[in-house]
């Protein structure tokens, strides 16, 4: 039976195809892909295109970036500047000769010292005011007194230089007096001036003495600060001739 049902089997096929009008040696209509293809293109165009244009743009992003670090390497450079300390230069050295002679602190003091010809006294007004103070405190007097060796007539002055320090920076004069300032400048101030320091006096001008007083501005530091500061302080520096030999 089996040997006889496959062909059998066969022939109804053949024949039910044969009555429904199909074939079976007909090849199948080709398909048209032309269009797709196109598209494929486009679309692989348009691709290329984006791609281009994402490079572009990384190359833009790129050079920002770069842009942006310089800026940011010059700001902090600029920030380490002003954080650094600025230095201050440092002051001009002046040559000094080593056998300079040093200031005398008896010059003009003593009458075995006194003031000359071509050398001006530089008076110490905060020496000066430190010693009376001690005085005080011992009960003693402290009487300054400038010696000076000058001819009785001079075409050129000759001059007493009066300099303050730390807390001393003007005086008030008693009576009226003249003075010059470091500019030879002559200036003559009525009686119960502020005067600045310094300022420089020809003692051959004055009869005997030059007094004047001020306030005092010491610092906390000071042994006389709590008894004496913000106190007047009247000082009377003697001016004693010296007959030259």
């Amino acid at each position: 039976m089996k040997k006889l049902f496959v062909p059998i089997v066969i022939l109804m096929t053949l024949s039910a195809c044969s009555q429904l009008g199909l074939s079976t040696t007909e090849s199948a209509e080709p398909v048209d892909l032309s269009g797709i293809e196109t598209q494929l293109g486009a679309l692989d165009s348009q691709l290329s295109d984006l791609d281009n244009q994402l490079d572009s743009l990384d190359k833009k992003i790129e050079d920002q970036n770069s842009t942006l670090q310089e800026q940011n390497n010059k700001l902090n450079a600029i920030e380490a500047k002003l954080d650094k300390p600025v230095a201050k230069p440092a002051p001009e050295k002046k040559d000094i000769p080593n056998n300079a002679e040093k200031p005398d602190p008896n010059y003009g003091r003593t009458n075995t010292n006194p003031m000359v010809v071509g050398k001006p006294v530089t008076i110490n007004l905060g020496s000066d005011t430190m010693a009376t103070l001690d005085a005080n405190l011992k009960g003693e007097m402290y009487e300054p007194k400038i010696y000076y060796s000058l001819p009785p007539s001079m075409a050129t002055p000759q001059f007493i230089i009066f300099k303050g320090n730390k807390g001393i920076d003007s005086i008030r004069t008693l009576a009226a007096v003249t003075v010059t300032t470091l500019n030879d400048l002559e200036i003559t101030f009525a009686a119960n001036s502020e005067i600045d320091l310094p300022f420089k006096i020809n003692p051959q001008v004055f009869m005997s003495n030059f007094a004047f007083d001020f306030i005092l501005d010491l610092e906390p530091d000071n042994p006389h600060y709590e008894a004496s500061n913000g106190t007047m302080l009247g000082l009377m520096y003697e001016l004693i001739p010296i007959t030259a030999s």
